[in-house]
C-alpha cells in the first residue's frame, strides 16, 4: 500500500509537469480567444490543485470531507431525524383516527344488520306488511 504522501507528491508533480507543459503557448494561440483559453485552462489547474491540497484521497478513493460539511451533513442528518420523528407521530395519530373511524362503522353495520333483522321479524309475525318495510314513511 502507498502512502498519501506519496500518492499526493506525484499527483502535484503530474499537475506541475502539466501545467508547464501548457505554459508554453503555441503559435495557434496567440490570438485573443487563444489567450482566454489559456487562462480558462490555468485557472481550471489552479483550481483543481487547491482541490488536491484541501482533500486527500485514500486509496479507497473516497474523499475525506472538511470539518464544516461534516458538522452541515450532521446538521442535515439532525433535521431528517426530528422530521422523521415528526412524521411517525403524524402517523400514529391518523391510524389512530382510522382505527376510531373503523370502529364506528362496523358499529353502524352492527345496528344496520340488527334493524334488518328485527324488520325481518316483524314481517314474518305479520306486525309489518312485507311491501311497507322497503318504503320510507
Amino acid at each position: 500500500m502507498t502512502p498519501l504522501k506519496v500518492l499526493a507528491r506525484r499527483r502535484h508533480a503530474a499537475l506541475d509537469e502539466s501545467t508547464t507543459a501548457r505554459a508554453s503557448p503555441s503559435p495557434a494561440f496567440k490570438t485573443p480567444l487563444g489567450d482566454r483559453h489559456q487562462a480558462v485552462v490555468a485557472m481550471y489547474d489552479l483550481k483543481y490543485r487547491q482541490q488536491a491540497n484541501d482533500v486527500v484521497t485514500p486509496s479507497s478513493n473516497r474523499q475525506l470531507l472538511d470539518l464544516e460539511s461534516i458538522e452541515s451533513i450532521a446538521d442535515v442528518n439532525n433535521r431528517l431525524v426530528r422530521e422523521r420523528t415528526a412524521f411517525e407521530l403524524e402517523k400514529e395519530m391518523w391510524q389512530t383516527k382510522l382505527q376510531d373511524q373503523h370502529a364506528n362503522l362496523q358499529n353502524v353495520l352492527q345496528a344496520a344488520r340488527e334493524l334488518k333483522l328485527h324488520v325481518l321479524q316483524k314481517q314474518e309475525r305479520g306486525e309489518i306488511p312485507a311491501a311497507a318495510a322497503g318504503r320510507p314513511r
